[in-house]
């Protein structure tokens, strides 16, 4: 229990850093930077991930010059990199964390002259459609008003002149008049409570009648903004980014026969990337690119051992014997500069008007190049396909993705042939479940 409450605050406090991206690969790697601020967690590769940024900030559209503005974000991730199952075991587990942060200037053509023009001349209908509305409403419930009163014979000249006067008096829009016409007093007349019940129910109807016709009008306009937007919107966003990453893992060179527990040496590993990226909308397509230089190891290649150091104390006739669980490593280790490439394509697909719901279709190259020390750490890449979901406010995004990693086999074919395990492309698949919470939803949710 101690160690599954260490593992949870170093994955609060953590330490892992990458920018955070709109999808990303079983690496948790991206080219496409997420808007505004979440909290993300990858069910296969246990990682958690805290992104804050401004690029969710609501562009104004005022002029050409609100087309273009600068942004900033960063993000922090902590991951065990040997899975959620060793949380649970009695063997450490390894920690490794990154901070990152970026910053660019995104631009657009989200102000544009005729779309505002059409927009413009869309809310003065919408205007005068809610002006005719009100309107017909004061007529309308003011033939209710006398009609209600005649039929119902009130015996009474000045209260019928009284209520004629107040309530024509009130008579602006529905939600006032029928806030007003619910508080109104009928002083004890029974009559004057059943109009007043009738009129109720006509404002219901004609309020009713009035918003879905004010819905299609606002409709039309979403029609005619999503056409422009499919037909010439674009955005483009050039940033630059940068940060440091940490791991920590115990490593066996050779065993001390003299003393076992020597054995064990302590690896404190400081990495960490700079490099510029790419992000274009067009339409429903985005493209995404960032390439880097990074300083990282080779730890992944490394082979894991479970020890079990014991130690055995005699007094007299009594043996005391101590038990404590190792995980290490061995095999030649090494910090490796690499370059890295991520290339993403995306594809926005909307699932249906129904369902207020819409898909981002996304495959991705996922690259190390220019490797330092091939025989360490050779280059490689992987090609992936993956699907991410948002609702239409974009509160939540979850997805899968299918990934083809190593897609040369060259981690393989650096080992010696009779250890080389060649296998075809089916049998190397990996597949992953990813959540993401913007952190407006979670605090919405309370």
């Amino acid at each position: 229990m101690k160690k599954i409450v260490l593992a949870l605050i170093f994955l609060i406090t953590g330490n892992k850093v990458t920018a955070q991206w709109l999808t990303q690969s079983a690496e948790g790697k991206g080219s496409f930077l997420f808007k505004g601020s979440n909290v993300s967690f990858d069910l296969a590769k246990t990682d958690l991930t805290f992104t804050i940024s401004n690029l969710n900030t609501p562009l104004k559209v005022a002029s050409k010059s609100d087309n273009a503005y600068w942004f900033i974000g960063g993000s922090l991730m902590a991951k065990n990199e040997e899975s959620i199952g060793n949380l649970f075991s009695r063997g450490d587990f390894v920690p490794s964390a990154k901070l990152n942060g970026y910053t660019g200037v995104r631009l657009s053509n989200s102000y544009d002259k005729l779309y505002r023009e059409k927009e413009k001349s869309f809310s003065t209908e919408l205007k005068e459609e809610e002006d005719r509305l009100i309107r017909e409403f004061i007529s309308t419930m003011g033939n209710l008003i006398d009609d209600e009163i005649r039929i119902n014979n009130l015996s009474d000249t000045n209260t019928k002149i009284k209520l004629l006067n107040d309530w024509k008096g009130q008579l602006t829009n529905p939600k006032k008049f029928f806030t007003y016409l619910k508080t109104y007093q009928p002083y004890g007349n029974d009559t004057i409570a059943v109009i007043i019940q009738n009129l109720l129910e006509e404002i219901k109807i004609i309020e009713k009648k009035n918003d879905k016709e004010k819905e299609e009008l606002r409709n039309n306009l979403i029609r005619e903004r999503d056409k422009y937007i499919s037909k010439h919107f674009w955005r483009l966003s050039i940033f630059t980014f940068g940060g440091i990453d940490a791991s920590s893992f115990k490593r066996v060179e050779e065993l001390d026969t003299s003393n076992l527990s020597n054995s064990f040496i302590k690896e404190e590993y400081r990495g960490g990337q700079w490099g510029i990226g790419i992000n274009h909308q067009i339409n429903r397509w985005k493209f995404g690119l960032t390439y880097s230089y990074k300083e990282t190891n080779n730890f992944n290649l490394l082979d894991k051992i479970d020890y079990k150091l014991t130690k055995a104390t005699t007094s007299g006739n009594q043996n005391l014997i101590e038990e404590k669980l190792i995980t290490a490593y061995s095999g030649e280790y090494s910090k490796v500069a690499i370059n890295e490439l991520n290339i993403d394509i995306i594809y926005n697909l909307s699932l249906g008007k129904e369902s207020n719901t819409y898909t981002f279709l996304n495959g991705y190259l996922r690259g190390n190049f220019f490797s330092r020390k091939e025989d360490l750490l050779p280059n490689s890449y992987n090609l992936g396909l993956g699907s991410y979901f948002f609702t239409t406010k974009s509160k939540f995004l979850g997805g899968l993705y299918v990934e083809l990693p190593d897609v040369e086999n060259s981690f393989e074919k650096r080992k010696p042939i009779d250890k080389q395990n060649i296998r075809t492309a089916t049998k190397r698949l990996t597949f992953g479940i990813v959540a993401k919470f913007a952190l407006s939803s979670l605090i919405s949710s309370q």
